[in-house]
């Protein structure tokens, strides 16, 4: 469950203890690279718009927009047209942190059959020759850095027969290990769709998996259904395109319902783990400075310590199952909260320089009793834990 950064992110990590250094390489990714590469792409849309085989994507359809008008060459369905939007307290995450996951509504979950459909991109995002489905690259806000937009020249096509559905998109793309926290909220979800479409529908995987994304596909009981896939251009005989459900950063009650319906009676009822714990990270980024004294304090109120990834997927569910109070930084361990009952305390220590609210509109589905502090960081992301605020909070929860 550890966290996917690969070589480039971890070294891009480790340089922040370099400050100037740092800084003059994220100005020149964010502001130089991504201006000659976001001109260079509009060129070569320009000069090969024309063109079948050659150039990026030039322009979308929507299969819910197909669907809300009965167009007859998408035949599928609109399961929901809206999932609500989460309540933004004024202080909250949600309301300071300026990642907007409440504006990311309404948010419908829809699914089409497309014959013959191709498949393009790491993302394996649907194509209508250069055209993108919008629901498939998580619609306007981020078609145009999705994979399959970018795309200047799509490999030969492998043909698969048969009926086909996918898990991958650009959160879980077909190269290096998918984020543990895209792969619950992104992915998984999406099967919530698959009792409606043919019984030997097989299911597009990302190619390298973590045995605990095995295992939750087990417990679905559609592992052996997956095909592990690192292509990047397919040409499918019948695909059902299940939309993913939301982004991470959207309100996702339909998802969040879905895996606590299809997965919490798989938890493993034999595992005995605390009831309040610290969630102690495993990577190398946004790891607390004060960790001695910090894991000091939580032994002084009786709180164990737990790694996730040293459980399997079904200890984990239960331990967050039978959790009364979890506290930990904003990463993969917490989003198994998605397994916690109704009251459970959640503390979680936010890093002031990014201030994500995904955990709030979470908490809100599950009905948890959640609070956050913020913790100083510094330019290397080094958290810096506020003791006697944590023990204050511990305390005032009669914990």
């Amino acid at each position: 469950m550890r966290l996917e950064h690969g070589l480039v992110g971890t070294a891009a990590h480790r340089l922040r203890r370099f400050e100037r250094i740092h800084r003059l390489l994220q100005w020149v990714r964010r502001c130089l690279w991504r201006g000659v590469t976001e001109g260079w792409l509009e060129f070569l849309r320009w000069t090969f718009a024309r063109s079948d085989r050659f150039g990026p994507a030039l322009s979308s359809f929507s299969v819910y927009q197909a669907l809300r008008a009965g167009f007859p060459k998408t035949p599928g369905r609109i399961v929901l047209e809206d999932q609500g939007t989460p309540v933004v307290e004024p202080n909250s995450l949600l309301a300071i942190g300026g990642y907007m996951q409440h504006a990311e509504q309404p948010w419908p979950i829809v699914w089409s059959e497309h014959p013959r459909a191709h498949l393009m991109g790491e993302s394996l995002a649907l194509m209508q020759g250069k055209r993108v489905c919008l629901e498939s690259v998580y619609g306007h806000k981020h078609f145009r850095f999705d994979p399959a937009c970018r795309l200047i020249r799509p490999p030969p096509a492998l043909s698969l027969e048969g009926c086909w559905t996918s898990l991958v998109s650009r959160w879980t793309p077909t190269t290096g290990h998918p984020n543990y926290t895209h792969w619950l909220l992104d992915a998984l979800p999406r099967l919530a769709l698959l009792a409606e479409f043919p019984s030997e529908t097989r299911i597009l995987v990302p190619a390298t998996l973590y045995e605990s994304q095995k295992e939750s596909l087990a417990h679905l009981g559609v592992l052996d259904q997956c095909r592990l896939t690192r292509e990047t251009h397919l040409e499918i005989e019948r695909y059902f395109f299940s939309g993913p459900t939301t982004t991470l950063q959207g309100y996702n009650p339909y998802g969040v319902n879905f895996l606590r319906t299809a997965l919490l009676p798989k938890r493993d009822n034999n595992y005995s783990g605390p009831k309040r714990f610290f969630i102690q990270r495993t990577g190398d980024a946004r790891n607390v400075a004060n960790e001695t004294e910090t894991l000091e304090l939580f032994a002084h109120h009786g709180w164990g310590v737990i790694h996730p990834a040293k459980l399997t997927f079904a200890q984990q569910m239960k331990l967050f199952w039978d959790a009364e109070a979890i506290c930990g930084t904003i990463g993969s361990g917490f989003t198994n909260g998605v397994f916690c009952q109704p009251g459970c305390k959640w503390i979680l220590l936010a890093q002031d320089f990014m201030l994500d609210g995904w955990l709030d509109w979470i908490a809100q589905v599950v009905k948890a009793d959640y609070r956050f502090l913020v913790c100083k960081t510094g330019y290397a992301q080094r958290i810096q834990v506020d003791l006697k605020a944590l023990d204050e909070t511990i305390s005032r929860l009669g914990l």
